[in-house]
């Protein structure tokens, strides 16, 4: 019994220690992309919207986490970004429309 609850233990550490690799990588790469179409990225946060289970190209079963945050071109109006993750590596990426500054 007492393995038991060793395991669930160590499952639950694992879960948060995926979590935040996970985390980290999305925020880097949500600053990343920011930084790529001159945005501001507002808050400096990411809120996780999605998980699930799925499959590795290679046949494992892992995480597949969406993430969304928030990003700004004048720094008035606010638009909503998201990024998928399948284990700690980005899937996909998408940018609500937004309105491209005008050259004065």
């Amino acid at each position: 019994m007492d393995w038991i609850i060793i395991l669930i233990i160590l499952a639950m550490a694992w879960y948060w220690w995926s979590s935040a690799t996970a985390y980290e990588a999305a925020l880097q790469a949500a600053k990343a992309l920011c930084r790529q179409y001159q945005l501001e990225f507002l808050d400096d946060t990411l809120v996780q919207s999605q998980w699930r289970l799925c499959r590795h190209a290679n046949g494992y079963v892992q995480f597949c986490r969406q993430y969304r945050f928030e990003f700004s071109e004048d720094g008035e109006q606010r638009h909503a970004g998201r990024l998928w993750l399948q284990g700690n590596h980005i899937t996909k990426t998408e940018l609500d429309a937004y309105r491209i500054g005008e050259n004065d």
